[in-house]
């Protein structure tokens, strides 16, 4: 999380963490974080928790729907970047 510009710890709200290096997902590197109060670790990847499509993606698909583009053509269009992608993911 982050509140305010700093980042604070998902667990007990401290802003008293330190960079404990990254891990590697399908999606890319994620920044870890460790909280120097509770000692838990935790990704630091603001507002794309859980996601398994890395953040340009994701964000270009949003793009491309709010110009006016279907989800249809959406999903033609990452597949031909090799991004398969259906057109339910979008939509949702």
């Amino acid at each position: 999380m982050e509140r305010a510009g700093r980042k604070v710890c998902k667990y007990c709200d401290s802003g008293n963490v330190a960079k404990k290096g990254t891990r590697k997902t399908k999606a890319g590197a994620v920044r870890l974080l460790k909280c120097c109060d509770c000692g838990r670790k935790f990704a630091y990847n603001p507002g794309f928790e859980k996601k398994r499509v890395d953040q340009k993606t994701i964000t270009r698909a949003v793009k491309s729907y709010y110009q006016g583009m279907s989800v249809r053509d959406i999903a033609a269009d990452l597949e031909s970047e090799g991004t398969g992608v259906s057109h339910k993911t979008i939509y949702n």
